[in-house]
């Protein structure tokens, strides 16, 4: 029997989530796969893989790919694995008229990588948006970061940045941080063994240091300000 799963079984077994019983039934040969974006040199085998079989299924010539738009598909970062790759790679096949893939082919979230407006937003950073899903969605630092960090969905660079931003918030205070994360006080812990399992504890006194100067170099109504 094989088995898959994007999400961290024994997080899942802690959390009552899944049966501790079937996981050890399972966990004969652990495999685990990295992200599509962390191993970039599958995604022209896969592409043409995808290609062939599209290409037999609907009974149209396998098309190929411009090198523009090669640069293209190997910059965007995949957020959908495999899985993405695969549907973009059937859109492609089926949408084709000139039997040649070029940048204007690609679908706007890949052709959008390399040229935005300047008049654009800025594109959020997964550190911004996990924050979010904590400080607006509600969610609890295990489902919004823990998980996808177990499962390689996001990186231990990510897992830094969301920290030093929460650190900055609570001015280097890690209770504060645990509550902010939408975690009980219980968890405390638990949090910080997984931070410095994954080297991703950050020294608090550097967040209330950098405070301090901001208020000592302010203005004095500023500093008034920043005392309340």
């Amino acid at each position: 029997m094989i088995a898959a799963t994007n999400r961290n079984l024994l997080s899942q077994v802690a959390g009552k989530n899944f049966r501790e019983d079937l996981y050890y039934r399972l966990n004969v040969i652990h495999v685990a796969i990295p992200a599509l974006r962390e191993r970039k040199d599958d995604i022209g085998p896969l592409i043409s893989h995808f290609f062939r079989m599209y290409s037999k299924q609907y009974r149209v010539v396998e098309p190929t790919i411009a090198d523009e738009a090669w640069q293209q598909l190997y910059a965007y970062h995949w957020p959908g694995n495999v899985r993405e790759l695969k549907n973009v790679a059937e859109r492609l096949v089926i949408r084709t008229r000139t039997g040649l893939i070029t940048p204007a082919d690609l679908p706007r979230e890949i052709s959008g990588v390399f040229a935005q407006p300047v008049s654009a937003a800025p594109v959020k950073r997964t550190a911004d948006l996990l924050l979010e899903r904590m400080s607006i969605n509600g969610e609890s630092f295990w489902s919004a970061v823990y998980e996808p960090f177990m499962a390689r969905d996001i990186t231990r660079d990510d897992l830094r940045a969301v920290i030093s931003r929460g650190l900055d918030r609570t001015r280097g205070n890690y209770k504060a941080l645990v509550v902010s994360f939408n975690l009980e006080l219980d968890d405390y812990k638990r949090f910080l063994n997984f931070l410095r399992k994954y080297q991703c504890h950050m020294p608090f006194q550097q967040f209330r240091a950098a405070r301090v100067r901001l208020t000592d170099d302010a203005p004095t109504e500023e500093r008034m300000a920043a005392n309340r």
